[in-house]
């Protein structure tokens, strides 16, 4: 499958929690076209990257769907851990779903 000749292929983000000064919460999300490539592992540990070396955060986690193993496998690879669930966190067309956190800290980064 041939990549995009161009253009946006994703997203990501980091924000810091003003309650825990040295944790933060993260996201990505890439286009269908460029999925299976390595972009997504890579974009986490870019993001991690900056979080843990730049930023000198001690913990960040993210959530997914409890039906996105895609994002799973990625966040595992990064070297994050899968830690619980959040039950009816998100509300999607009227319905409530639960998510499934991910995390790690910054001793896991360091020993990676």
């Amino acid at each position: 499958m041939p990549l995009p000749a161009r253009g946006l292929i994703g997203f990501g983000r980091i924000a810091t929690d003003p309650h825990q000064p040295r944790g933060a919460t993260f996201g990505f999300a890439l286009n269908s076209k460029v999925w299976a490539f390595g972009y997504g592992v890579e974009s986490v540990r870019l993001l991690l990257a900056l979080g843990f070396e730049d930023l000198k955060l001690h913990r960040i986690w993210g959530a997914r769907s409890p039906l996105n193993e895609a994002s799973a496998r990625t966040m595992a690879k990064a070297g994050m851990v899968e830690e619980g669930v959040i039950r009816q966190h998100i509300e999607r067309a009227g319905k409530w779903r639960d998510s499934v956190v991910h995390a790690i800290v910054e001793d896991d980064w360091a020993a990676a």
